[in-house]
Parts: structure tokens; C-alpha cells; sequence
């Protein structure tokens, strides 16, 4: 935390999503009507850049314009496939590498559990989990948006 002035501190040690859905969520909140943009790529006046932004990192856009960016890609890939429905993505029997997408048990190592009967196989790959996402979009006729940031 960093002071900002007498009583009041700003939380700095959260990642650029993380920032990013928590101005979401206070724009949400208190009704301001502000525009919240994502981009990595502008250039910082008075600032002393540590480090490079590390990239790969998974981002999604659901239909309903909020953002999924968790600090892992896993817990982003899993979060993402919960809200786009596990029933309807395991109705359509959707397969990764020969295995099923999503089982009643655990069959196979890069599985998660997803719910209480269900297991997802998680790709090991981001540009994977993101490929897979389009798709699961694609075939549930629902926009999102995935990338990699």
C-alpha cells in the first residue's frame, strides 16, 4: 500500500488485470460511466518501469462484457468454461487430442475438477486453452472474446 494522501491508501501490489476489473467493478458500483481500457502498450510519463510486462497471460470476455483475467491461465481457462455452462459444452461432446472434453470422473492426468461429477482436461499450452475457448464460443453461439495479454 502506498499513501495518497492523509488516510487513505492505494493497493499497488496487483496485477494489471487485477487493476483493471477492480476499476470495472468500481465504475460498476458507483454508476460513473467511465470507459476502461486494457492496453499494455502505452507509454508511462514519470514512471520507472521494474519489469517487462510478461505476456501469455489468458484474458476473456464473456457475452455478458465481463472480463475473466485470473493470475493463472488455468484458473482463467476453468473460471471461463464454469460460466459458459459445463452442461451445455459437455452436451456437445467436444473433444481435445482423442479425449473428452469434459467427463463424469477423472480419466486422464490434465484433468481438473470442475464440479462435483465433472472433470474438464485443461491444455497444457495457453495459446491452447485460447484456441479452445474460441471454439467453445463458436459452437455455443456465444461471443467471447479470448487473448493472450
Amino acid at each position: 500500500m502506498k499513501p495518497i494522501c492523509p488516510g487513505w491508501y492505494l493497493n499497488t501490489k496487483s496485477t494489471p488485470i487485477d487493476k483493471y476489473q477492480q476499476l470495472i467493478e468500481i465504475d460498476s458500483q458507483l454508476q460513473l460511466g467511465l470507459k476502461i481500457e486494457f492496453d499494455y502498450g502505452f507509454d508511462a510519463q514519470d514512471t520507472v518501469v521494474k519489469k517487462p510486462f510478461s505476456t501469455g497471460n489468458l484474458l476473456v470476455k464473456m457475452p455478458d462484457g465481463e472480463y475473466i483475467g485470473n493470475e493463472s491461465s488455468i484458473d482463467t481457462f476453468i473460471e471461463a468454461i464454469w460460466k459458459l455452462g459445463v452442461d451445455d459444452i459437455m452436451r456437445k461432446g467436444l473433444t481435445l487430442n482423442d479425449r473428452q472434453l469434459i467427463t463424469k470422473n477423472k480419466m486422464y492426468d490434465n484433468q481438473v475438477q470442475i464440479d462435483t461429477d465433472c472433470w474438464v482436461v485443461v491444455p497444457m499450452y495457453n495459446k491452447e486453452k485460447l484456441k479452445l475457448l474460441r471454439v467453445i464460443g463458436a459452437m455455443l453461439h456465444k461471443k467471447i472474446e479470448a487473448s493472450l495479454i
